[in-house]
This record gives structure tokens, sequence and C-alpha cells, in this order.
């Protein structure tokens, strides 16, 4: 039993006629006979009553069946409308993990362009460190991920460039440092710095530098929050090394941004996983990339 015998059955019924229900679905009349006749066959029992060749006569198995069959084929199209919205963006749910920079990088008035385009589609958004943000999403629990490049495993294929991006130093106005317009990272040596988490994807650059300049940074506070870190270079006099456009927001009149002579880009990505991704997965990321 398939559905295109059922769907022909309930035209006979509905119609009255081989001829007009075979006009209907578009085929021929033997066709439709040879539906109706299987659809007998597996059920085993007769649904038309075939001695009246002027009018199409419907057994009283066959007016039981009809009222099963008008429910079976109403859930079949709720069922392809409900799995066909998934499809045409018509619903649907997308499961972000996204290291916590997306409005200093331009990407949340994006996302509320795709949200108003389609406000069937609901968003969950987790903000979270570098190294978290990849656990998530290689353990199939989110469906897209936006992370930097100087902590991204080279397993990850299905990689796409967001934004570019270059370490500064964030440091007091009032500070030895602030006369110069670019820094060397040797001349920070003796000063304590204030950094996001080792699992950002920041901290790290920042220990590689300093130790190709010959020593080891005195990191003195570690905060998750940029804006955190930042508060703390004017208030504690400390120093920070973040990337520019994430730092940018948050500066006040008491603290300055200097470029470093070694001077170290990185790449704000969105990488999707492996296997199958869904079509409101495929529609954000064009509109983020935009």
């Amino acid at each position: 039993m398939n559905f295109d015998q059922l769907k022909a059955f309930e035209q006979v019924v509905k119609s009255k006629s081989f001829s007009a229900a075979a006009v209907s679905l578009n085929i021929s009349q033997s066709a439709l006979s040879k539906q109706i006749k299987r659809l007998e066959a597996e059920l085993d029992i007769q649904l038309i009553d075939r001695h009246n060749r002027r009018r199409v006569i419907i057994t009283d198995a066959g007016e039981s069946l009809a009222r099963y069959v008008a429910t079976i084929l109403t859930q079949q199209q709720l069922l392809l409308n409900e799995v066909g919205g998934y499809q045409t963006l018509q619903r649907g749910k997308i499961r972000i993990a996204a290291v916590p920079v997306m409005a200093q990088y331009g990407l949340t008035a994006r996302l509320a362009a795709f949200l108003r385009k389609y406000p069937q589609i609901d968003v969950d958004l987790e903000e979270a460190e570098n190294d978290q943000v990849l656990q998530q999403l290689t353990a199939g629990e989110r469906d897209l991920a936006i992370v930097r490049d100087t902590q991204l495993p080279a397993n990850f294929k299905r990689v796409d460039v967001l934004a570019k991006d270059e370490l500064v130093a964030v440091i007091p106005k009032r500070s030895l440092w602030a006369d110069n317009k670019r820094l060397a990272i040797n001349q920070l040596r003796t000063a304590s710095f204030v950094t996001l988490p080792a699992d950002s994807g920041v901290q790290q650059p920042i220990l590689d530098l300093c130790q190709a300049a010959g020593f080891t940074p005195n990191i003195h506070f570690v905060s998750s929050h940029i804006e955190t870190v930042i508060a703390m270079v004017r208030d504690a006099q400390q120093v920070a090394i973040l990337f520019r456009r994430a730092a940018q927001p948050f500066l006040d009149d008491q603290v300055q941004l200097v470029p470093l002579k070694q001077t170290l880009h990185s790449q704000l990505l969105l990488v999707l996983p492996e296997g199958h991704v869904k079509a409101p997965v495929k529609q954000l990321r064009r509109m983020l990339l935009k």
C-alpha cells in the first residue's frame, strides 16, 4: 500500500467515475484501474463493485476505507507542509556558538537582518571562549561556530573568513609607553599584563610574542570580558594586548591603543561541521559573509 494507491482510490470515491478520476490524476484509466486492483489485492478485499459498468459503486469496505484514507492523506499533507517549512526557511532553529565579539565586528547587525527576513527562524547564540566553541561544534551541539584562527585545529575544513584584525597594546594614557607611535614587545617586559583566558584564542599569541622576545610576561589579572580587561588597564595602570576591532568600542579617554612593531594579524572565522548543513544555516552563512 502506498500514497499513490490511496490517492487514486480517494479520487475514484469522490468522482464516482474512473475516467473522471484518471483525468484529475493526470494518468490513464488503465493505470488508475491497476492502482485500485493492487490496493484491493494488498488488503485482500473488494473496494469497488464492478458488476454495474454504468456507474461506480463503492462497497461497504470501500466506504469504511475511504474515511481512513481521507485522514491519512490530510495528515500526509500536514507532514509535508511541516517538514517542507524547514527547507523553505518557513520554520527552524539555528544554534550558534561564538567567541563574544560579534557586535564589535558588525555581525549582530547581519544576524538582525537575517531575523527580519526570516522571522519564523529561531536563533540560539551561546558565547564562550575559543576552545569551548569548537568543542560544542565538534560534539554536534551547535550548527555553526565563530572563532579566531589562532587556535583552529587543522581538521576543520569548512571555514570562511568573516573579518581580519591585528593585535595592539592597550595602555593607560599616562604611562611611560604613551608617547610611542609603535611599541616593540620587549619594551613591555617590565609591565604587568591583563589578559583574556588561556582558551580565548588571544592569550597564546601574546605568550608566543613575549617568549620570542626573550621573556615571559607577568600576567597579573585574567578576565573573560574585554571591557573588564580594559577597565583594569585604566584603573590598575597595567597593560593588555588585544585585537584592535574587539577592543575599540570599550575605550575611554584614559586608555589608548598603540600598534605593535611585531605585527600579528588574525582572522575571525565561520566554521561549519562536517556532514549535512540545514537550509537556514546555509542562508545565515551567506548573509554573515556579505
